[in-house]
């Protein structure tokens, strides 16, 4: 009777070694027929369905001569796991999410709430959450479609916006654990917004400043000229440019090549009254104009007062919305941090707190008047 077992355990075992049966392994798949989604856009569509559109990179030619279009596909259903299901078996190859970068949210998919892409972005085994994330007031599916073109995809241009957004101190790319890291602390977090630009026959996508979601729901954004003021605030966006105009001097092409931002609480026992933001930023002058190419201690003194004050109000601005709409700044997480012997009393008072305080921000600006390329440092004159 052993033996007869151990005959019919070497022959399953055989069996399957040699691959005879095809359930046990996956099916094979000819490469040059599969087509990696890069940019998955997600829109809302009549009757609470979602309406999803899915492309590629830009295909190159081996010869050099060109190149094809993205392939581009969309789907409508009830699901957007649903809708990526059906957008794989209607293509002409095998589709697979297993290198999607980009994620863009349509206006009225953000409306009806994010959840669900969330949700589907955490749960599905082939979607990433260091995928980038990105809202537009268009529909995310003409973002994808139009922006594509032979020598260049969706994809493309917005892996560049993620890149330039630091650059430009308009806000910051953003991916989804980090956009789920923020809601999990205080339900407030913030993505960059992209809209269409074009330019002559093309269309090009372009950063618009930041939407600002409480939870799951879309409760508004800001303009890119805010962006500089909440960057700093959230210590994001280091070494970006600014033409600083100095009215009396002329105009100053500034890089900044370091910011910092910390927070000082006032006290009356055991309640908060006053929050100080104090921001510390170095920069180098990179290009004149004007008066300026007479450089001397006074002018580098009105310059870096001039900045100090633009760096404020635009500071002081965000503030003001921080106190009428909520904590999208994270306040109380950096208090606590901050003040850990108080972190319960904060975590306990914040809500009641938070409308009375008053915030007063205290900018400092060094400037330094040349780079010296072969250090890689600003050198004073």
């Amino acid at each position: 009777m052993r033996k007869v077992a151990w005959i019919l355990c070497c022959v399953l075992t055989a069996n399957l070694l040699c691959g005879c049966s095809p359930r046990f392994l996956p099916q094979p798949k000819d490469i040059s027929n599969v087509e990696l989604v890069r940019t998955l856009a997600v829109d809302s569509a009549p009757k609470g369905r979602v309406k999803v559109t899915v492309s590629s990179g830009a295909k190159r030619e081996d010869s050099g001569s060109g190149g094809k279009e993205p392939l581009i596909l969309e789907q409508e259903a009830s699901t957007i796991f649903a809708a990526c299901q059906m957008i794989q078996k209607s293509g002409s190859g095998y589709v697979t999410y297993g290198h999607v970068t980009e994620c863009v949210i349509g206006k009225g998919a953000a409306e009806a709430g994010i959840d669900r892409i969330l949700d589907y972005i955490q749960r599905d085994y082939e979607m990433r959450l260091d995928t980038l994330i990105f809202f537009t007031e268009e529909t995310a599916g003409e973002i994808v479609t139009k922006a594509g073109s032979k020598d260049i995809a969706a994809t493309d241009r917005l892996q560049e916006i993620g890149k330039e957004l630091p650059l430009e101190s308009n806000g910051w790319a953003c991916t989804v654990r980090e956009f789920l890291t923020d809601l999990y602390d205080n339900g407030w977090a913030m993505m960059p917004v992209v809209r269409l630009e074009k330019e002559e026959e093309q269309h090009t996508l372009v950063s618009d400043g930041m939407a600002l979601f409480q939870e799951t729901d879309l409760k508004g954004r800001f303009p890119p000229e805010l962006g500089r003021g909440v960057c700093l605030l959230l210590n994001q966006g280091d070494m970006s440019y600014l033409d600083l105009d100095t009215q009396e001097d002329g105009v100053a092409g500034l890089k900044l090549t370091g910011q910092k931002c910390k927070w000082t609480a006032q006290w009356q026992g055991d309640e908060l009254t006053d929050l100080t933001a104090n921001i510390q930023v170095q920069a180098d002058l990179s290009e004149v104009s004007g008066k300026l190419d007479e450089l001397n201690e006074d002018a580098m003194s009105r310059m870096e007062q001039t900045l100090a004050k633009t760096l404020t109000d635009e500071a002081i601005q965000v503030l003001e919305q921080e106190q009428q709409v909520g904590d999208f700044l994270h306040l109380k997480r950096t208090l606590m941090t901050q003040y850990p012997m108080k972190a319960g009393l904060i975590q306990q008072k914040w809500k009641q707190w938070q409308k009375s305080l008053t915030f007063h921000v205290k900018t400092s600006c060094v400037v330094q008047q040349s780079y010296d390329v072969s250090r890689g440092v600003g050198q004073g004159a």
